[in-house]
């Protein structure tokens, strides 16, 4: 059903649902999706040892950390043990009658998977014909360990004796990371509870440094959607360095000064810090568009900045003025045009917030917040925090420039 044409979201079905299915006796993975995130896991952390047993016995501690988080829904592990073998191991007794692992190789397998007796041509078709055990025969594990193997020398012994016989179960798959097998724990989160960063935030805090302890030799590392979203963050830490120091440089060239530049970029840090506060007043989770919302905004601050330091050049170009009339001359000028203009672009994002969408409240909010409260505290800095800085740099450069003149004074 289209979204528009239903009264109950998604996300309140997927809950229905998974509480009505509750526990599925011997499913491995049991996952319940929407549209808009799917059936995938939120969250994913992943353990690596040597020894299989150890990596098995330190991800069933995990798992069971990861149930006890409050809002973790769907907790699972990548471990899937594959069909049961045996390992085979010729003992003592066994090499001193001759027995050799080719020969019991070659016996045992004659016996359950078949020996060759014969081939039947049948018009094009050519057709083997098998001898082997009957298939209730093959199937008892006792017919395997009483089984004799027969010797070069005519004589057999029994397999009980010519050999060690274990059953096991290895995994499914095994996945490596760094060379050392690993395996995955992870699931999904309830949006309306908590979030995947505060998930992770917890683990790495309780549950993975328990288990890290317990274990000796074991490593662990974040996988999935987090492990995405910080490598993102971690790109954008080595870019947004990079872009601020070409507007550095363009603002320069433009201002003809080294020192206004720095003035005109006072206001990014209140800016971001207002986009993160509107996320803590309005209760939304930080993400990838809360950051570009971030960055979007730190350029409109620095465009009603270079307005402001505009109108005071001319200003003081104009009249010979003192520069506290001539910033406040310059903060009356851009006042009624900062405001408005704020003001405008807040009253037209208001209504985003209130978007239902489930698609929506992912993307589009985050980044609407972050604009919205990056634009009032970036006004608030550009109308008071920028004009007294202008001031103090200003009075800087007046008592820099009287004490080289008392000093050429004194010279003479």
């Amino acid at each position: 059903t289209e979204e528009s044409a239903r009264s109950v979201a998604a996300a309140a079905v997927e809950a229905q649902w998974r509480s009505r299915i509750g526990y599925v006796a011997g499913a491995e993975r049991l996952a319940f999706g929407t549209k808009l995130r799917g059936a995938g896991d939120d969250f994913r952390i992943a353990l690596s040892h040597p020894d299989a047993d150890t990596l098995r016995r330190a991800v069933d501690d995990l798992r069971a950390f990861v149930r006890e988080v409050p809002g973790t829904l769907a907790v699972r592990d990548s471990l899937s043990n594959g069909k049961r073998h045996f390992d085979i191991e010729i003992t003592e007794v066994g090499e001193a009658a001759g027995l050799t692992p080719r020969l019991l190789a070659g016996a045992l397998r004659n016996r359950f998977f078949g020996a060759e007796a014969q081939r039947i041509v049948r018009g094009r078709d050519e057709v083997r014909v098998m001898v082997r055990y009957p298939a209730e025969r093959r199937a008892d594990l006792a017919e395997l360990v009483n089984e004799r193997i027969n010797l070069p020398g005519g004589a057999a012994i029994p397999l009980a004796v010519a050999a060690n016989v274990v059953e096991t179960q290895e995994f499914d798959a095994v996945v490596r990371i760094d060379g050392v097998q690993s395996a995955e724990v992870g699931g999904q989160v309830d949006a309306d509870v908590t979030t995947a960063t505060g998930v992770m935030a917890q683990l790495e805090e309780g549950g993975v440094a328990q288990v890290l302890a317990r274990y000796p030799g074991l490593s662990y590392a974040a996988t999935g959607p987090t492990a995405d979203i910080a490598g993102n963050f971690e790109s954008l830490s080595f870019t947004v360095p990079l872009a601020l120091l070409a507007m550095y440089m363009v603002l320069a060239v433009l201002l003809r000064s080294y020192g206004q530049p720095l003035i005109v970029l006072t206001a990014m840090p209140l800016a971001a810090a207002g986009a993160v506060l509107a996320h803590l007043v309005l209760g939304y989770a930080m993400n990838l568009a809360s950051l570009l919302g971030i960055v979007a905004v730190l350029g409109l601050a620095i465009n009603d900045t270079v307005l402001l330091m505009d109108r005071y050049s001319s200003i003081r170009a104009s009249a010979d003025i003192p520069a506290v009339a001539a910033v406040s001359g310059a903060v009356r000028q851009r006042f009624r045009p900062i405001l408005m203009t704020t003001i405008t672009t807040v009253v037209a994002l208001l209504p985003v917030l209130y978007i239902e969408s489930e698609a929506m409240q992912g993307t589009l909010v985050p980044f609407a917040v972050s604009v919205l409260g990056g634009l009032v505290a970036s006004c608030a800095a550009v109308l008071f925090l920028v004009p007294a800085v202008m001031l103090v740099a200003e009075e800087i450069v007046e008592r820099r420039g009287a004490g080289e003149a008392s000093a050429v004074g004194g010279v003479a």
